[in-house]
């Protein structure tokens, strides 16, 4: 609290802040979700099937949020007591998320606290630093993952091999499977909590135009765009369907990115619940399968 309210008067401390973020992870390119997950399309069972709920308890869902919210800040917490350090290259990749984390969170507090005080270009090199650090996590997370691929599959060849032994050629191959399909897994899951941990820090009704200047600053790419869309889709009053079927076709070469965005779909409309017309669209549209034509919740009501 003494931080941010000094950063509605004091451009050092945003200064110092941005020139912190910066720091973390600056030997890794900020992620673009395009050929650099071009790795990934190795797994058979990539494109694994999403399903649309047919029912939706929206009030459940939020307690078990808040909850679990609880849980993950009391670990922190906890572990920040243990824990007492400054960002160095030498630290564990860990520490490194945890600091990247933390910084998201306190640029995200400065820009959501004070939307109407803070200076526009203040406003954009928040928002920049914001994506930036976050698009270079994502990307130091699939370095690992790649390396953990290769060396996974290394362990896996290395196994006994008898050409002529029938049930020994097919474990291999499953064995195989299994790690590609858990790096995959793996990938999605980071790329989509990472991307959701920006919108849900800088995500602010009625900042479009800082959003728009910021997207234009950091450069277009799957990994950008989805940035801007979960902020959009976190703050619009319903899935904006005619964004969902533009971002699916420019994505059609990305299976990564692709598969992200359904997520943020399929987690929105968990979150606030859709109408019939609105899940049959996104069915349509994703080819997702629907459990059931019946409503899978009641529309998001835009606040007022």
């Amino acid at each position: 609290m003494f931080v941010l309210y000094f950063a509605r008067d004091a451009a050092k401390v945003i200064d110092k802040l941005v020139a912190n973020a910066g720091r973390i992870y600056e030997d890794q390119h900020p992620a673009r979700l395009g050929t650099e997950a071009d790795f990934l399309t190795q797994t058979e069972d990539s494109s694994s099937e999403f399903e649309i709920p047919s029912e939706v308890d929206v009030e459940k869902n939020r307690l078990r949020r808040r909850e679990l919210r609880d849980e993950i800040q009391q670990s922190s917490d906890e572990e920040g007591e243990a824990k007492t350090y400054e960002y160095s290259d030498g630290l564990s990749d860990s520490q490194k998320l945890r600091l990247a984390m933390k910084h998201i969170e306190i640029l995200g507090q400065v820009i959501r606290n004070f939307p109407g005080s803070l200076p526009g270009p203040d406003k954009l090199r928040i928002l920049e630093a914001t994506y930036q650090l976050g698009l270079r996590v994502i990307s130091a997370l699939l370095g690992i993952l790649r390396k953990s691929m290769a060396e996974l599959n290394e362990i896996v060849m290395e196994a006994p091999n008898d050409s002529s032994d029938v049930d020994l050629k097919s474990e291999v191959e499953d064995a195989k499977r299994i790690v590609r399909n858990f790096i995959y897994f793996a990938a999605r899951i980071s790329s989509v909590s990472m991307i959701m941990k920006i919108a849900s820090s800088v995500g602010l009704r009625d900042l479009e135009k800082a959003y728009a200047e910021a997207l234009k600053k950091v450069g277009e790419s799957n990994a950008t765009l989805l940035i801007d869309f979960a902020i959009r889709l976190e703050h619009s009053g319903e899935i904006p369907i005619d964004r969902v079927k533009e971002l699916h076709e420019l994505f059609s070469d990305s299976l990564l990115a692709d598969d992200v965005m359904k997520i943020l779909v399929l987690a929105n409309a968990l979150k606030y619940g859709v109408d019939q017309r609105t899940l049959q669209q996104i069915g349509s549209t994703l080819k997702l399968r629907v459990n059931s034509p019946r409503l899978v919740g009641a529309t998001r009501k835009k606040s007022v």
